[in-house]
């Protein structure tokens, strides 16, 4: 049995890399006993809690003289443990792991995200972790000098139970336009905001939702948008309910799914849309095109263009036969990304990592 401890800076659902680790360890084989470390309690510690999965609470302060402690408490941790490999979400955690980890025999993998660089940080994660796991090809460009194991393994994303759908307030005839992600500026939900009121100035039946928590480390983005929002001439037809916990409710009453980020290493919003047959219009970057193909199950549209997503979401709107084409080939593409060949392909990368030891 191999004994992996995976390793969260978030105590919180922050974004999809929450999503993903927890239905990593929610799903794996039982030749891997599975641990988990958060730096506090919260949303994590309950759902690991519900899965019978023991959790540790050690810090993981910023960096600096003040995190010496922290390092010394982790050392001591490992030290007393019998882990194989320390599985760890983010860049943080990959440092407070490999640090504390060196001289013994546990292996340290750095899973990451995100396609844009950390200057110094990642020379240093590339010197600390043993492998590294990137969510996309987009992301392993990150890591091109690194001469360690490196696999590129998408995320795989669960196919949500939903029975109901009669919980969305829209009026009979709508069509709704989805924009879901965390309210920040690195998401550019204003910009999906914009194509709706472009749309909707054409078209009366038209209805928008933006799905997702505030910034806390911005809130004032989320205020200014929440201004926006109440100021917009169409403030009738736009909903944000916040954090919804049955997002597959309001995929089923969508029409099309706006992504407007301005960095995505992966975009697990487009498989979990494409999987209820939502075709998505997205900004191609990051790992996005390596999603869908540009004009097979959605467009893809040069960053920050709103004109042309403009132009595409409503060419999908208009012609019922592209849509519906591009609807079936995106539920084929979405089903490519399951949680199974994540667990599958991950477990390989483990077996591995470990005989190379």
């Amino acid at each position: 049995m191999i004994q992996v401890a995976y390793i969260s800076l978030h105590a919180d659902v922050v974004g999809g890399g929450e999503h993903s680790l927890m239905e990593l360890i929610g799903n794996l084989p039982d030749s891997i006993h599975r641990e988990l470390i958060l730096p506090a309690e919260g949303a994590l510690l309950h759902q690991a809690e519900a899965m019978d999965v023991k959790v540790h609470l050690l810090p993981m302060p910023r960096l600096g003289i003040g995190s010496l402690p922290a390092l010394w408490r982790w050392r001591c941790f490992l030290k007393a443990e019998a882990f194989d490999v320390l599985h760890t979400n983010q860049s943080r955690a990959a440092f407070f792991s490999g640090c504390a980890a060196v001289g013994l025999k546990t292996k340290v993998i750095f899973h990451c995200r995100i396609a844009e660089g950390d200057g110094v940080m990642d020379r240093i994660l590339m010197r600390l972790s043993d492998a590294i796991i990137c969510n996309s090809r987009a992301v392993a460009e990150r890591f091109k000098s690194y001469s360690g194991k490196l696999q590129v393994i998408y995320n795989g994303v669960s196919r949500a139970k939903c029975d109901v759908i009669d919980k969305i307030n829209l009026p009979a005839g709508a069509k709704l336009l989805l924009f879901v992600g965390r309210l920040s500026a690195e998401k550019q939900p204003q910009l999906a905001l914009q194509v709706f009121e472009q749309l909707a100035a054409e078209d009366e039946t038209l209805h928008f939702a933006m799905l997702g928590g505030d910034d806390p480390t911005a809130p004032e983005f989320s205020k200014s948008l929440r201004d926006r929002v109440s100021a917009s001439r169409f403030a009738s037809r736009i909903q944000m309910p916040g954090v919804v916990d049955n997002v597959t409710a309001w995929y089923r009453h969508a029409s099309l799914l706006l992504l407007t980020s301005q960095h995505e290493g992966f975009g697990r919003v487009l498989v979990e849309a494409m999987a209820e047959g939502v075709v998505p219009v997205a900004f191609a970057v990051g790992g996005v095109p390596e999603v869908f193909e540009d004009g097979v199950q959605g467009y893809l549209v040069d960053g920050n263009n709103i004109e042309m997503m403009s132009h595409r979401a409503s060419e999908l709107l208009r012609d019922e036969n592209l849509y519906g084409q591009m609807a079936e080939r995106g539920k084929l593409r979405a089903a490519a990304f399951s949680v199974d060949a994540h667990v599958h392909a991950v477990t390989e990368f483990y077996e591995e990592v470990l005989r190379g030891r």
